[in-house]
């Protein structure tokens, strides 16, 4: 079993931003509980993972897979904090 990490910091390209946020911030800050909900699933699908096997991956369509999956979820998550009347976890 792999030891898990306690925090994970993404750095995403303008390009990227703009295609699955439809806009491109110059930062964004945003800090996510693992059982928040679409957080739920994207953090379960990142614990699957050792980043060994991931560095391992050598076509292009398995790495693009696994970059749709995880972006798609963390769309869902940021979509799902906007929408928080509460102001998301932030706001605790």
């Amino acid at each position: 079993m792999h030891p898990l990490p306690t925090a994970w910091t993404l750095g995403l390209s303008a390009r990227w931003a703009a295609r699955w946020f439809g806009h491109t911030p110059a930062a964004i800050a945003r800090r996510f509980e693992a059982d928040d909900q679409w957080m739920a699933p994207l953090s379960a699908y990142l614990r699957t993972w050792a980043w060994e096997e991931l560095e391992t991956l050598s076509s292009a369509f398995e790495k693009e897979l696994v970059g749709e999956h995880l972006m798609g979820l963390l769309a869902m998550a940021m979509a799902a904090a906007a929408d928080d009347p509460a102001g998301g976890p932030d706001a605790r």
